[in-house]
């Protein structure tokens, strides 16, 4: 055994022009795995963690007038990484070991002889390039020639050592002193070739069949000796008998096109590995996602348990192929609908193209724990509860329900999982065990165990209340209706399906005869904004955490109570005849006029509600069109845009609307009254005229002056 230091003090090194460039800084993937594994491997060598061994280096020796010279046949990229490892260490720490560092040369390129002898010539103070990169920081030195650029060495040499430099700027420890001594953990065999009678023609034979060894490769020898350092000396064996036989049959209808289960496997693993070291609090922060998770350091303390060996080996013999596979994740998909984008769950697991989302991998968990544990008979029920538990991991963006499921949550969920899994028990009765658990909120958890007592005490509910969940408007978050499904579980599902296909104005209409349940979500430059529906904010509605249960069970009262056939007939049933606000009172109108609750966002800003200061938006803020709905009421009422149209009277930004007429007189509603303002001849007649009005409604009051105005204007034009 020898150390890069022994060799270079005892040898000149130099790299011989048959040899191809320096590889390992490449920056294609392949490479890049590479050397973050190779630089994993050498840190913990360097923190004492353990022994590297490099393995052989060939070479041939020839003597000079002064030293022996080393042409390394086989081990130049092992040899120049230790190289620009070692120069690294010597800036970092001030040691000068450059005059033993200049025996190391490059003779493929002048370009890489030249940039490596200027490499142990400079003296360069490690703190003022602690925070920068070291490739640009050389690429500015006046000794650098703009030409090695187009070295292929040389550029791989730069990227090694910004890897370099990443990875090792924050160890404390004095590097040097350690590798330059006896006890450097980093070592390999040196081998003379001549000494075997074999020269330099060897290295073309080496180099024809060499083939350097794949990211997997590394890793699947380094992961066996894992287990064999660990004690877990048979399942070492196992492991490498499974993966080259049905572990191998199972991934190979998930071959890349290079016809290999590298990447399959790799992904697979890091999401075993991943879901075992997420349960630990201490590996939670780490960023495990999105590199596959194989770092050498976290892997020994993991598998260091037998019953992570054990789950890592049950994962991989779940299933036998690809068709069983499948045939699993489709029956789930046909019985339970999880709203994912993948539906073949394993399948976006190992194929990175997929993108495997955070909601499905906790699906995927669950359904791999339930078939571990032979509970396959309560696995559609466990995996429904789940999902609504996770759908209901969200946080409300004007008026968007949006995910905020995050990487960290899924540590405590995958606990619960196994917690609940772990009783042994039908989900149905162990969720009654459990006031409030890990990962989730605890008004979440209560709308399932709610769900369970129901399911418990009326079990000829159960489909109904599925049926309910299921519908894409909830994904599992109906506790709204919940009090209304229990009295009238089959009128409530019924007239669900129907309403969420009917238009949402009528829906808002007739639940705007029971109360005023706008529901605020910011607010803008005129005052805050209130939602009351359409199909943008639908499931906003339905599903949030504002308690409207008894919004709902009144307004399903008044549907079953309705003398009608269908819903919507219902629905025009209750505002006809169910709209007792006073004519004072801006809800009055919003049900009566069919035009003010229209499009697909419900939304409004209220200046001054008793006033009738009100601005209809059509987008999620002032920057949309907006329109105080009483004048949009008008002008649809009058249905002539000779007279007013939308378009001359909606405004955006923070200007309020007027309705705006043709005949240059603009209506205002101010202090809850019209006003006007234009030609004085005929506002002075407006005004006669509305003192005479005898409607109490606003509405129609308007709908009267804009078209008297007009008729004014109309007759003034032909007099004149």
């Amino acid at each position: 055994m020898i150390t890069f230091w022994e060799l270079i003090n005892e040898y000149k090194v130099k790299i011989p022009l048959v040899q191809r460039d320096y590889a390992q800084g490449r920056i294609d993937e392949r490479s890049t795995d590479i050397r973050n594994l190779l630089l994993e491997h050498l840190k913990e060598a360097i923190e004492r963690k353990r022994f590297v061994d490099f393995d052989f280096v060939y070479g041939t020796v020839t003597d000079d007038e002064e030293d022996k010279i080393l042409i390394p046949i086989d081990g130049q990229q092992r040899l120049t990484t230790l190289f620009l490892l070692y120069w690294y260490f010597s800036i970092k720490e001030n040691v000068n070991i450059m005059g033993t560092l200049s025996r190391f040369s490059y003779e493929t390129r002048i370009s890489a002889r030249d940039f490596t002898a200027a490499l142990v010539q400079e003296d360069l103070l490690f703190d003022e390039i602690r925070n920068e990169r070291f490739s640009e920081m050389l690429i500015e030195k006046k000794w650098f020639q703009y030409q090695w650029l187009q070295d292929p060495t040389v550029q791989a040499m730069l990227v090694m050592l910004d890897a370099i430099h990443e990875k090792y700027q924050d160890i404390e420890l004095n590097v040097i002193p350690l590798i330059i001594s006896e006890e450097c953990p980093i070592t390999f065999h040196f081998l003379e070739l001549e000494k075997f009678g074999l020269g330099e023609e060897l290295y073309i034979k080496m180099n024809a069949r060499g083939k350097p060894l794949s990211t997997f490769e590394n890793f699947k020898a380094q992961f066996e000796q894992i287990l064999e350092e660990a004690g877990f000396k048979d399942r070492s064996k196992d492991f490498s008998f499974k993966l080259e036989k049905e572990w191998t049959d199972l991934l190979w209808e998930y071959k890349s096109e290079d016809y290999t289960i590298d990447n399959a496997f790799i992904e697979i693993f890091s999401f075993i590995t991943t879901s075992i070291a997420i349960k630990d609090i201490r590996m939670r922060n780490q960023r495990i996602f999105p590199e596959p998770f194989v770092k050498q350091s976290n892997l020994k303390e993991i598998y260091s348990k037998q019953e992570n060996v054990a789950f890592l080996f049950n994962v991989l013999s779940l299933w036998k192929s690809k068709s069983e596979i499948h045939k699993t994740f489709t029956e789930i998909a046909e019985s339970l609908p999880l709203f994912t984008s993948n539906k073949q769950l394993f399948d976006a697991c190992v194929n990175k193209k997929l993108n495997f989302g955070l909601n499905e991998r906790i699906y995927l968990y669950t359904i791999i724990q339930k078939k571990i544990h032979g509970q396959e008979s309560d696995l559609l029920d466990t995996l429904r509860v789940i999902r609504n538990l996770v759908q209901r991991i969200r946080q409300v963006n004007n008026g968007q329900l949006n995910s905020n499921l995050r990487f960290d949550s899924l540590g405590p969920i995958f606990k619960t999982i196994d917690q609940l899994i772990e009783t042994g028990k039908p989900i149905y009765d162990v969720i009654l065990t459990f006031d409030s658990v890990e990962g989730f909120a605890d008004n979440s958890w209560k709308q399932e165990q709610e769900k369970a007592k129901i399911i418990k005490e009326h079990p000829e509910l159960k489909n109904l209340l599925f049926e309910l969940e299921d519908m894409p408007t909830f994904k599992g978050a109906v506790h709204q209706l919940v009090p209304i499904l229990k009295r009238y579980p089959k009128e409530t599902v019924q007239y669900t399906k129907e309403l969420i296909q009917l238009p949402d104005n009528l829906i808002s209409r007739a639940m705007l005869t029971i109360e005023d349940y706008g529901i605020q979500i910011g607010w803008s430059n005129l005052g805050p904004r209130y939602v009351f529906g359409g199909t943008y904010y639908r499931e906003f509605l339905w599903t949030n955490n504002n308690d409207l249960s008894d919004l709902f069970t009144k307004f399903y009262e008044l549907l079953i109570a309705a003398p009608n056939s269908s819903v919507m007939e219902k629905l025009n049933y209750i505002i006809e005849n169910n709209n007792e606000w006073s004519v004072t009172h801006w809800a009055y109108y919003f049900v009566k006029y069919p035009t003010i609750l229209r499009g697909s966002k419900l939304l409004f800003v209220y200046e001054d509600e008793d006033k009738f200061s009100i601005e209809r938006l059509t987008g999620v803020n002032l920057q949309a069109d907006h329109i105080n709905p009483f004048y949009d009421a008008v002008i649809a009422e009058i249905n002539d845009n000779n007279i007013c149209s939308y378009d001359t009277s909606a405004v955006r930004l923070s200007e309020k609307s007027k309705l705006t007429t043709r005949v240059a007189i603009n209506f205002d509603i101010s202090e809850g009254y019209w006003t006007f303002n234009g030609d004085e001849e005929i506002i002075k007649d407006l005004k006669v005229y509305e003192e005479n009005l005898i409607e109490d409604d606003l509405v129609q009051r308007g709908i009267s002056l804009v078209r008297y105005a007009y008729d004014l204007a109309k007759a003034s034009k032909v007099s004149g």
